[in-house]
């Protein structure tokens, strides 16, 4: 959205910043993370550090999707502190947000969790701890996933196994029964 800001001439963009701060003073926190965004692009930096700690201040704990944004902000490189800080900040609150039963970060977290992504440690351990979440969640396609073909032991080591299917939806899609995959073509 800060990109639109940047484009517009001087009076349009005036009126651009007029209408976030409506949205701001009606407490929207994208509005207040999209107006700390445009004035780190303004080179602001000291107002943009300021309007992200009143982000943070004002949301509440269940807001999934502002802790959401928020947590994507500081992947963008808003906020308070290093690069490598804002990362595994950005990375406690997806984890903070599935914790509290968001189906789709409880998603990212078996994924993360399993490859090591996007700050997590690989461990297949905390991969299936996010599997039985999201499944108790009443995740029908990861309860789904957890039956014995999503789980393999290697020396007493429990593992993920990702099928080809649940690594990329359209196989799942070109199957001609939910038992049978469809072979590529030779």
């Amino acid at each position: 959205m800060s990109e639109k800001l940047g484009s517009f001439s001087e009076g349009e963009e005036e009126q651009a910043v007029a209408y976030f701060e409506q949205f701001i003073a009606k407490g929207s926190i994208l509005a207040t993370i999209e107006m700390a965004e445009y004035l780190q692009d303004k080179g602001d930096n000291s107002c943009s550090l300021r309007w992200m700690e009143e982000a943070e201040r004002a949301i509440g704990p269940e807001d999934f999707d502002s802790l959401l944004y928020l947590s994507e902000a500081f992947r963008r490189g808003l906020g308070a502190g290093t690069a490598k800080e804002r990362y595994f900040r950005a990375f406690d609150l997806k984890e903070r947000v599935a914790e509290a039963g968001h189906l789709a970060a409880s998603r990212e977290m078996i994924v993360n969790y399993a490859h090591g992504l996007n700050g997590a440690a690989k461990d297949p351990d905390r991969a299936i701890y996010w599997l039985r979440k999201a499944a108790a969640l009443n995740d029908e396609r990861r309860s789904r996933f957890f039956g014995t073909k999503g789980l393999i032991t290697y020396g007493g080591n429990v593992q993920l196994r990702l099928t080809p299917m649940d690594r990329n939806p359209a196989i799942r899609r070109r199957q001609s029964t939910p038992t049978q995959p469809s072979l590529p073509k030779s």
